[in-house]
């Protein structure tokens, strides 16, 4: 990130959490503080009326699973799997895909496997539904020759009277395709944050060539160890953070004893010496 500002780059891993969200939301709304939500699948589908206020409040949103699992200990095809149904549980809780797909029809994404196993984005095309048949929203699964078929389908959002960019193609009147635009504002920005930091080679490989950006970070409150003190835990931030940084926080309930004092105290310290808090965007 760039060092160059007084920018810092707050981030809450394991949401979204009944009350604890909710509350990080309130605080940082009090300072004009943007931040990036990395959430976990599971939590959403149990609290979705979290997850859009997470949406509403225009923070940017990443994947950190469904189940929040050890990267070292999964296999890659399983570890894949549960970044593919976080984003299909995202997208069912955003609603309708609003892009330009007219009538019955929906965006469909297909990869294939390529050398070493790697998955390679081939297009994003529109594919026609009949009027009694719905698209396919079941995990994708290994087809003939290894060929990755139907994975779940990303759905973005976009502002009002803003359509998705199409390709060149596209525009010259050929096969229609689309590619999605980056930004925050509660659409996906397919951030990506390995569980506990744990990611294989391989496991990167694929999640890149599926488009996402994994983010890690330079500090960490860990105020997920009980047995820091809250003060600790907030000089961990203060003492160390500077231009640029990405700190990680948790809204967790493990977590909220210690992040609540050393959010407050992040916040704070580091508006007097005037920095801003930002989302991330790639």
């Amino acid at each position: 990130m760039p060092e160059d500002q007084k920018i810092l780059y707050l981030t809450f891993d394991d949401g979204p959490t009944p009350e604890i969200t909710n509350w990080t939301l309130d605080l940082l709304k009090s300072y004009d503080a943007q931040a990036t939500f990395f959430c976990i699948g599971n939590n959403i589908q149990q609290h979705p009326e979290i997850f859009q206020n997470l949406l509403d409040s225009e923070h940017a949103i990443g994947n950190h699973t469904y189940n929040h699992p050890y990267g070292w200990r999964t296999k890659t095809e399983a570890y894949v799997a549960e970044v593919l149904k976080t984003e299909q549980v995202m997208s069912a809780e955003r609603g309708v895909w609003s892009g330009a797909i007219k009538g019955n029809q929906s965006p469909n994404l297909q990869y294939r496997v390529g050398k070493f196993g790697q998955l390679n984005k081939t297009s994003v095309t529109k594919r026609h539904v009949r009027a009694d048949q719905q698209p396919s929203t079941r995990p994708y699964r290994k087809g003939t020759f290894g060929q990755v078929n139907n994975p779940p389908v990303p759905k973005r959002h976009f502002r009002a009277g803003q359509q998705p960019a199409r390709t060149e193609k596209a525009r010259s009147g050929g096969s229609t395709t689309l590619s999605y635009r980056k930004g925050t504002f509660g659409r996906p920005t397919h951030l990506f944050r390995p569980p506990y930091g744990q990611i294989k080679p391989s496991q990167g490989k694929q999640l890149l060539a599926l488009g996402y950006q994994i983010i890690m970070w330079d500090i960490l409150s860990f105020d997920w160890k009980a047995s820091l003190s809250k003060e600790a835990c907030a000089r961990n931030v203060i003492s160390k953070a500077g231009p640029g940084s990405i700190v990680v926080f948790h809204d967790s309930v493990k977590a909220a004893p210690r992040m609540k004092h050393a959010l407050k105290a992040t916040l704070a310290h580091f508006s007097a010496q005037g920095y801003q808090f930002k989302s991330i965007e790639f």
